[in-house]
């Protein structure tokens, strides 16, 4: 794995995503291309400016101190003979999370710095691989700021000519390399990638206090991209949230029993407030506008969403300039249902898009407050996403998980994957391990 230079820190809103780049000859064309990339943090790769893949937040999550996931890619279109650069942003994602929230990934055993390995072969020959002759640099990342649970901030006065060939990198540093423990397992990702499978426009944007709510109509998992032209240096936030109240305002609370409160009682815990997220944003992107046309969405960062509250707009946004992007594992439906009862067929409906908001890797409890793999939850539902859903590769990848986190009396933690979170929660968790090869 290559790194930048120095060491995990804490909490910043000013933290910005690390950037790699690497030029490299190519003297003849080539007939095959491949490459190979594994990125605990995730990370986007690009040749010649240009994306290798459409697939999102690669490479999987797992227990990174005992099993990763790697990708292979077909690139020789994007290959020019001659002068070649290969560029990457590594994001941080679950890998390197510096707020503390109740799950404790602040202190996981695998925590570093965003990194990644990558092997590119050329008709059978490696002719480039991730070593310390990159060059990594974070002054000139335009994502100032980016985690997975609590939201991304995209500086668009940065540019990204750093992508393209003929940049001068003299000023930027060699990046650290850091061997990977021999008893760390490496498979490849055989399931359906994360995607953006459907795209939504709004059915309403009001003008509120706030700025402007935008309305999708659907609840979902993925983001907004929107293109604005305002003032440089003019920051623009985005707010996301599945309720409004009368007042049109966004609501961020969840509502749960707690212990600590009479049975008859219920607790209301504001996630920007409290023990879940009490030093980072929520569901909060930001965009520095360049004065010219700009187009943002997040890379490394998604949501639970219907609406979004846009502030800082000096006037409403264009309902085609702006869009929703549903994003989670790219699983193929495989059963229908339809009644003459409206209720049973909204509960249904809801029903699916519950089911593919929540994968993302694996199995999550939520696309909003946790993203995390919950056994008991997967247990309860296994059967019904079999039925409606092409997803057992997306289950052998998870179950694999599974087996490296299995403990020796062979109990399974609360989640999976795991970073140490979450044991003795019992057979409600532990009867995953029957359950979903039983009813694959």
């Amino acid at each position: 794995m290559i790194k930048a230079p120095g060491k995990i820190t804490a909490f910043s809103l000013y933290d910005p995503l690390p950037v790699f780049r690497r030029e490299f000859i190519l003297p003849k064309r080539v007939n095959s291309a491949i490459i190979t990339v594994v990125s605990p943090s995730f990370a986007c790769y690009y040749i010649n400016g240009k994306a290798i893949t459409d697939d999102l937040f690669i490479s999987p999550i797992s227990n990174y101190c005992k099993l990763m996931w790697y990708n292979r890619y077909d690139v020789k279109s994007l290959l020019n003979e001659g002068v070649n650069t290969v560029s990457v942003i590594a994001g941080n994602g679950f890998f390197n999370e510096p707020f503390a929230t109740a799950w404790d990934y602040d202190t996981s055993p695998w925590r570093d710095l965003p990194q990644f390995a990558l092997s590119l072969c050329a008709d059978g020959q490696e002719i480039l691989f991730s070593d310390e002759s990159w060059r990594v640099s974070k002054e000139v990342s335009p994502i100032i700021y980016s985690h997975l649970r609590s939201g991304e901030h995209y500086d668009a006065r940065i540019t990204t000519e750093w992508m393209n060939c003929g940049y001068d990198d003299s000023d930027w540093d060699a990046p650290k390399v850091k061997e990977i423990d021999k008893s760390v397992r490496f498979l490849e990702t055989k399931c359906q990638p994360v995607r953006e499978v459907e795209t939504l426009y709004p059915v309403s944007i009001i003008k509120t206090d706030g700025g402007y709510l935008v309305d999708f109509g659907k609840n979902m998992s993925g983001y907004v991209e929107i293109t604005v032209k305002e003032e440089r240096g003019k920051e623009i936030l985005f707010r996301y949230c599945e309720e409004i109240d009368d007042k049109l305002r966004p609501k961020y609370a969840y509502v749960f029993y707690h212990e600590s409160l009479p049975d008859e009682k219920v607790g209301r815990y504001n996630m920007m407030e409290t023990r879940f997220y009490p030093d980072s944003p929520f569901h909060l992107n930001k965009l520095i506008a360049s004065g010219g046309e700009d187009t943002f969405k997040p890379r490394f960062s998604y949501h639970g969403f219907r609406y979004v509250e846009i502030q800082g707009l000096t006037s409403a946004p264009d309902s085609d300039s702006i869009k929703a992007h549903f994003i989670h594992q790219d699983i193929k439906r495989t059963a229908e249902f339809s009644s003459g009862d409206e209720i049973l067929n909204f509960i249904y409906t809801a029903g699916i898009r519950s089911t593919q908001s929540n994968t993302f890797w694996s199995l999550t409890d939520c696309p909003t407050r946790e993203k995390l793999g919950w056994t008991n939850d997967a247990a309860s539902t296994c059967e019904q996403i079999l039925i409606n859903f092409d997803v057992k590769p997306l289950f052998e990848k998870w179950f694999e998980d599974l087996k490296v986190d299995m403990r020796e009396d062979g109990s399974l933690p609360g989640i999976i994957p795991s970073n140490g979170w979450g044991d003795d929660w019992g057979p409600v968790c532990d009867s995953l391990l029957f359950e979903l090869p039983y009813r694959t």
